[in-house]
């Protein structure tokens, strides 16, 4: 059983995300989040074009689809995840457009995050800001994995890379309530929350988001947002010391460590 060190404690909130059998846990914590910029990108093309590129290989598309059809009870073994390479998100932002592949969302959210490639922010980005209406559960899971994944990419993305500013400004923004009831997402959660409860959970998986970069500059905001009103509230309060130590414990051993420490990988 784990302990409540703060890298297991945010560790088991990371995977459970991902684990769309946990709906107590995405009841507490759900919903994932996209800024303003995102929506700019994203509309204006900001999308992955293989031109004259070839179709992967059976055996590449067969190892990935496995991969992210299969059920993990302790959530997506990240290391096996990361193993994958940019060869393979063309696949699975096509299996993110296939509503056959609902089951599998979870898994190809934080599979393009584990992935570490630029080329996977559009992917992400693109599933987020579609839907409408009340998902379903499986569907709620697979979005609010979103900004687990910008974590993960945050984390493997060249300092000097223009995304590495975007992501980390996705997860900063989103330390504020009132800029996701600013933003107009047409989807809402399965679970019956409200106006109020759904801007709260936005900000929690931001901070978890910040968690798992492990990056200074992420460590930085929310060590600052630590004395916002906001902050000084549950879940927040406790959930912020978590972070910041798991954050971190991410800079110094990794990721791939941190979750074979948390005991689940």
């Amino acid at each position: 059983m784990l302990s409540d060190k703060p890298q297991n404690v945010v560790a088991r909130q990371s995977h459970s995300i991902l684990n769309i059998e946990n709906s107590v846990f995405l009841r507490i914590r759900g919903l994932a989040f996209l800024l303003l910029v995102g929506l700019v990108i994203a509309a204006t093309g900001c999308q992955r074009v293989a031109q004259g590129s070839e179709d992967p290989a059976p055996s590449q598309q067969s190892a990935v689809q496995d991969f992210v059809r299969q059920t993990y009870i302790h959530g997506l073994p990240y290391a096996e995840a990361q193993s994958f390479t940019s060869s393979d998100i063309d696949i699975l932002a096509s299996m993110l457009e296939n509503p056959v592949e609902t089951a599998a969302w979870p898994n190809i959210v934080g599979t393009l995050g584990a992935i570490g490639d630029d080329e996977a922010f559009s992917p992400l980005i693109g599933f987020f800001i579609t839907g409408s209406g009340v998902l379903t559960p499986s569907n709620y899971a697979a979005k609010t994995s979103v900004p687990m994944a910008l974590g993960y990419l945050l984390n493997q993305t060249d300092t000097d890379s223009v995304y590495t500013q975007i992501i980390f400004n996705y997860l900063n923004s989103g330390l504020d309530p009132e800029v996701w009831s600013a933003l107009g997402i047409s989807w809402t959660s399965p679970f019956g929350l409200t106006s109020e409860e759904e801007r709260d959970q936005l900000v929690v998986v931001s901070v978890m988001g910040l968690a798992l970069s492990g990056t200074a500059q992420a460590n930085s905001a929310l060590r600052e947002f630590q004395f916002s009103d906001l902050a000084q509230q549950q879940p927040f309060a406790s959930l912020l010391s978590e972070a910041i130590e798991a954050n971190n414990t991410i800079a110094e051993i990794g990721l791939v460590q941190y979750y074979q420490q948390s005991d689940f990988n």
